[in-house]
């Protein structure tokens, strides 16, 4: 069932993104063990077809109520690919390359990041990056926790010209009709869930 925005002449984009991530997390939370297992396995498998071999990849390490790709990045991992992570500096996102999962270190923020002295992200390198989410549309539109990392890295990294193609990663339930829209928003190129890959 998707979400219906509440229209009204006082609600702003702000007030309904509140809206929208409490319904979310209520959603999340509904999802059984076994239904989240089975769409993290599809989402993989999906990327696993989707992204060409030889990609640069900026994937993430999931919170408890995100999707789990870590199986994915391990495959990354064990046939070379390029991967990197990304860590939380100063309110910003940086991402440094990582060879092992078993590299990362635990953030104040209570998120496993790449080391201080992993190898960073270097200028041009063309990215395609997966992009946790609380709701994605069919637009590609997406609405994050509210803290806007993800949406100042991506427009910071286009505006620098590197070719950078955008993947957001969440469960079928987190698809909704329409997510509210602020000006710094970024649209994904793709959006894969566990039903629609």
């Amino acid at each position: 069932m998707c979400y219906r925005m509440l229209h009204t002449i006082t609600m702003s984009a702000a007030e309904e993104k509140t809206h929208l991530r409490e319904e979310m997390r209520n959603r999340i939370a509904a999802i059984s063990a076994s239904m989240r297992a089975k769409e993290d396995a599809a989402i993989c498998q999906t990327l696993e077809k989707t992204i060409p071999v030889g990609s640069t990849i900026g994937g993430y390490m999931p919170l408890p109520d995100e999707t789990d790709i870590r199986p994915f990045l391990h495959t990354l991992l064990k046939n070379k690919h390029a991967v990197y992570l990304p860590r939380y500096e100063n309110a910003t996102i940086t991402f440094y390359r990582i060879t092992s999962l078993r590299q990362l270190t635990m953030s104040h923020m209570g998120i496993l990041e790449p080391e201080e002295n992993a190898r960073i992200l270097e200028d041009g390198t063309p990215l395609t990056v997966l992009v946790p989410g609380r709701a994605f549309d069919a637009q590609g539109n997406r609405l994050g926790r509210g803290k806007g990392g993800y949406d100042a890295w991506i427009m910071k990294e286009k505006d620098t010209g590197r070719p950078l193609h955008c993947i957001g990663i969440g469960y079928s339930c987190q698809l909704v009709d329409s997510v509210p829209q602020e000006p710094h928003d970024q649209r994904m190129d793709t959006v894969i869930t566990g039903t629609n890959g």
